[in-house]
């Protein structure tokens, strides 16, 4: 790399997300407008038993845009109420990481798709 962030590699891998221990590359990839975050340093007790992968994001502003909630902060609770029965049959826009979850669903598909074709495959995903 050197000495450069790599977020600059975020479109030749087609990266959905950009994660780093390094705060300064997460911002760099912030400010070129690419969805990431910040790994934090944490204890992580490894099951080996337990292959399942969990994926854990708020909705608004994340995988959805955040016009509900902007709503919800700049309205009181009737306003916003009103807002939501109005747009509850209209599809939210994407958020920035629709795509990341776009791309999670894929692989789950590929694997249930295995999963039927050969029933001793043993599931990764």
């Amino acid at each position: 790399m050197t000495g450069r962030s790599p977020h600059e590699y975020v479109p030749a891998f087609n990266a959905s997300l950009f994660l780093s221990a390094n705060e300064d590359d997460v911002q760099k990839a912030i400010d070129a407008n690419y969805p990431a975050g910040v790994v934090l340093p944490s204890k992580v007790y490894d099951d080996e038993l337990d292959t399942e992968l969990r994926v854990a994001f708020d909705f608004d502003g994340v995988i959805v845009d955040d016009e509900a909630e902007s709503v919800f902060k700049n309205n009181d609770l009737a306003e916003f109420q009103a807002h939501e029965f109005k747009m509850q049959f209209i599809p939210h826009q994407q958020g920035p990481l629709a795509d990341l979850f776009k791309k999670l669903s894929f692989m789950q598909k590929l694997e249930e798709k295995k999963l039927k074709e050969e029933p001793n495959y043993k599931k990764k995903f």
